[in-house]
């Protein structure tokens, strides 16, 4: 039971840190090995009326986010991307680990009024490439085990600029098992620079808090049930130095499932509501395997 339960929160965090394994004895990757990530990110959101442009951080995991543009326009527009994740993580030395991870991002806009002259627009290509590492500091035992980590941008792909380890994000992830269950907790603050957009523009990402409560319960020895909320505090986005989005809070509801394939292999699904936009969803879903 708290295998397959750890294994479900495992699935559920992001590359740098918060892959729970296997056992709860053995949280980071071991020293000598490689875990093989590949993620799938779909999301889609309505804005309506005059709403500002901007980015908006859409979560790939539990402790990262990519940045994905907005437009600004009267009309009702459906926004529409899929970032697919791949990336690695290598056990350095006992409870210290390194990862590196890649997300490449596909957009849509398209203009739902019938009467509009506005075209949609598709793009695809790499968003980013982030470096991070984590470290264990207790085990679960005594007390719950707690684990840290730290994660950069160390190349941003931008519209005609590219930009270099312009965002940093770090935090704990803590859990505590209670067989059949897993109450995990995942926080953290990014931390995004000034980066431009074009030779003409240059942006400022809100900086990011984020605290993440989670719940598994094992259904049986192969599949858990997980369930959680994300509280965001966001602060002022800014496009050439002017206000385009204020501070703001949002609270997203998740909830999944994690397959524990075998001892090496695990497949999880999660389904977020979002809160920022109307009729605003994501799906992701995320493999693992151990070499």
């Amino acid at each position: 039971m708290k295998k397959c339960i750890v294994i479900a929160i495992l699935l559920m965090n992001q590359l740098s840190y918060a892959d729970l394994p296997l056992t709860v004895e053995n949280i980071i990757a071991e020293q000598g090995k490689t875990t093989l990530e590949l993620g799938l990110t779909y999301g889609n959101n309505k804005i309506s009326n005059t709403k500002v442009g901007g980015y908006i951080p859409v979560q790939v995991s539990d402790t990262s986010f990519v940045n994905v543009p907005t437009l600004v326009n009267d009309e009702q527009i459906q926004n529409e991307f899929l970032i697919a994740t791949i990336g690695a993580k290598y056990g350095v030395i006992k409870n210290l680990d390194i990862s590196l991870r890649s997300n490449f991002l596909y957009k849509s806009n398209r203009y739902l009024s019938p009467n509009t002259e506005e075209k949609s627009t598709t793009d695809t290509d790499l968003a980013d490439i982030s470096l991070g590492a984590n470290y264990q500091f207790i085990q679960d035992a005594k007390y719950p085990a707690l684990v840290g980590f730290i994660e950069t941008s160390a190349f941003e792909k931008g519209e005609s600029k590219n930009s270099h380890f312009s965002d940093w994000t770090v935090g704990i992830t803590t859990y505590r098992s209670y067989d059949p269950i897993v109450l995990s907790l995942t926080s953290g603050y990014k931390l995004s620079k000034k980066r431009a957009i074009d030779k003409n523009t240059n942006y400022k990402p809100a900086d990011l808090f984020f605290i993440n409560p989670q719940v598994a319960f094992a259904a049986n020895d192969r599949i858990s049930l997980i369930g959680g909320f994300n509280f965001k505090f966001l602060g002022d986005q800014k496009i050439n130095h002017q206000v385009v989005s204020k501070k703001r809070n949002n609270l997203d509801y998740s909830f999944g499932m994690g397959y524990g394939m075998s001892d090496q292999s695990n497949l999880s699904v999660t389904v977020t509501t979002r809160q920022e936009f109307d009729n605003s969803s994501e799906i992701r879903l995320n493999y693992s395997k151990k070499f």
